[in-house]
């Protein structure tokens, strides 16, 4: 038996690794297949697989979604490589199939509104992610180049879905085209109940859009991390956050970190803060 999954392993590893080359189009020696064997023993186990800022694109995650859905993967962590739509679709898949992953990251994958639309709508029917991370560390490679029609179906499943706790979608351009993704948003979190963590910096949300974002969170009871760095948020947003200071007992962490709020904004919050000690 022990033999068997030995030999099931190696397959996989040959497989994943043609699909590897295929993917960054290098040749297929014996020191390349190397290098990705210790790079899966060194990040990969029976219920997590890592492999981020790798190249691994459309015919990996291909292996990948067939190869790992019978098996026992609770973690899936592929930032930085460039899965883009295609390779999103074949995760996606896995997804739909696999009973036990609960955490995925495809932030920085390159991955744009058709693969990230599938996403969030998978989301409407899934109970088992609890974790999904779709976002990009500053200066990370390949950022997924969503836009308000990602941010709207987003919104719309986290409206039924009631598994999903953290979700990172910072800088993904939700609001590049419009502010309908920040409305939708917030309406989202004044109905949600199970979600913790939403990260949505540098998303060019604009004081229309945070303040949009921040009304839903004067009904939510749940959320206890918002980040909404870097959009360029307005006095107005101080003033609203001063709002949910009083009437939110759930929020512990509120990033507004690199936005002008202005004199009038931070004064509000820190009277806010100053009264709720």
């Amino acid at each position: 038996q022990m033999a068997n999954v030995e030999d099931e392993e190696d397959d996989f590893l040959e497989e994943l690794f043609v699909a590897y080359c295929k993917d960054t189009g290098s040749s297929s020696n014996k020191d390349a297949k190397k290098r990705l064997r210790d790079l899966m023993q060194l990040f990969c186990s029976e219920t997590m697989f890592k492999v981020r800022c790798s190249g691994l694109g459309l015919h990996s995650s291909v292996v990948l979604s067939k190869g790992l859905r019978e098996g026992n993967v609770m973690c899936l962590d592929l930032y930085g490589n460039i899965l883009r739509d295609g390779g999103m679709l074949s995760i996606i898949q896995l997804i739909r199939m696999s009973s036990t992953l609960t955490s995925l990251n495809v932030g920085s994958n390159d991955i744009a509104s058709e693969g990230g639309v599938a996403l969030a709508q998978e989301l409407r029917f899934n109970t088992t992610l609890v974790s999904l991370e779709l976002g990009t560390e500053k200066g990370g490679p390949h950022p997924n180049n969503f836009n308000s029609m990602v941010g709207v179906a987003f919104a719309q499943a986290l409206c039924v879905n009631c598994t999903l706790l953290s979700l990172g979608l910072s800088r993904n351009s939700l609001c590049i085209d419009s502010h309908d993704a920040a409305v939708e948003l917030g309406d989202m979190l004044g109905k949600n109940k199970v979600l913790r963590s939403l990260r949505l910096a540098s998303n060019n949300l604009g004081t229309l859009g945070g303040v949009g974002v921040l009304k839903g969170l004067l009904y939510n009871q749940s959320l206890s991390v918002l980040d909404l760095s870097c959009n360029n948020l307005g006095p107005e947003v101080g003033a609203i956050s001063s709002q949910l200071l009083h009437k939110n007992a759930t929020l512990r962490v509120l990033n507004l970190s690199f936005n002008p709020l202005g004199t009038s904004g931070v004064s509000a919050i820190s009277d806010a803060l100053a009264k709720s000690r």
